[in-house]
């Protein structure tokens, strides 16, 4: 499953506080918050993911732009878990705090098994690869953590969607 969004909002993302569980989901499109208030703004398709909250299976190919906060999965990973996820869009040069998966990570929140392409501030757990392991070898690298993924989610490893790189970048393969 993919969300293709175009937020140009202040402070608006596609999910604000996570609790739960978002499995196999792809974010496309782009995200831009430049708010100019004593705010300080950030760019990314969910806000908050919280202590019991999971992110598994997911990536994100988003334009993130911002002043000062960007990341391309979630603002704040207060406590919550991120695997098998990756990011390979861009943040804009303007955004001076960079993240990978997140560009906060606190209260024990793990990133775990994920991967990233831009350059960034702050990786987190997260392992940079270049585009060339992106076209060519990523997928197999997540479908051998589909099995953790499950683990991590709680469900079973047939509910964690398994990766193919036709388009060039690893997509679910459903």
């Amino acid at each position: 499953h993919t969300i293709n969004i175009n937020l140009s909002v202040d402070n608006k993302f596609v999910f604000s506080y996570v609790q739960g569980r978002i499995i196999n989901l792809g974010f496309t499109g782009s995200v831009t918050n430049t708010k100019s208030s004593d705010t300080k703004p950030y760019g990314a398709p969910i806000r908050y993911l919280l202590e019991t909250g999971k992110l598994a299976n997911c990536y994100s190919t988003m334009t993130v732009t911002s002043n000062f906060y960007g990341s391309g999965l979630v603002g704040n990973i207060k406590g919550g878990t991120a695997v098998n996820c990756y990011f390979a869009g861009i943040i804009s040069e303007s955004v001076p705090h960079k993240g990978a998966i997140t560009w906060n990570l606190t209260n024990d929140g793990v990133i775990t098994n994920s991967y990233y392409v831009t350059e960034v501030l702050y990786p987190h757990g997260a392992t940079q690869v270049t585009n060339e392991v992106l076209k060519t070898s990523l997928a197999d690298t997540l479908n051998e953590g589909r099995k953790y993924a499950a683990e991590i989610s709680g469900v079973s490893e047939n509910q964690i969607f398994q990766w193919t790189n036709e388009n060039g970048y690893p997509e679910h393969y459903v």
